[in-house]
């Protein structure tokens, strides 16, 4: 399962090779000031951007790599029905990144005291 680390600087995703190979990506390297707020999803399905341009997506089992619809640009790495955070970029490649991980509302917590 992919892991978001904190640090004082940025925030790193990183990836199983299982995630990495879905993906069609490596690890991302998201600067602490490019954060511009934090998402719990209790459906994470439900609210990806429509259209997969690179990655894997099996509908209602998971969803890898990065998912656009207008005006968005979404790095997507969700697995079955857990919850997930997005968390919302600006200047930065991605308009935001999701991921499934395992406390969710912690993790929240501690990316909130990031955001400007």
């Amino acid at each position: 399962m992919a892991s978001l680390d904190l640090f004082a600087d940025c925030i790193v995703l990183r990836l199983s090779p299982w995630e990495r190979f879905m993906t069609l990506h490596g690890d991302l390297v998201v600067p602490n000031a490019a954060l511009r707020g934090v998402e719990v999803l209790d459906e994470p399905m439900r609210k990806l951007p429509r259209w997969r341009s690179l990655g894997t997506a099996v509908p209602g089992v998971l969803a890898y790599g990065t998912f656009r619809q207008r005006g968005r640009k979404e790095f997507v790495a969700v697995r079955g029905r857990r919850r997930a955070v997005r968390l919302h970029l600006a200047e930065h490649p991605f308009t935001a990144v999701v991921v499934s991980v395992e406390d969710p509302d912690g993790l929240a917590a501690r990316m909130s005291a990031v955001v400007p």
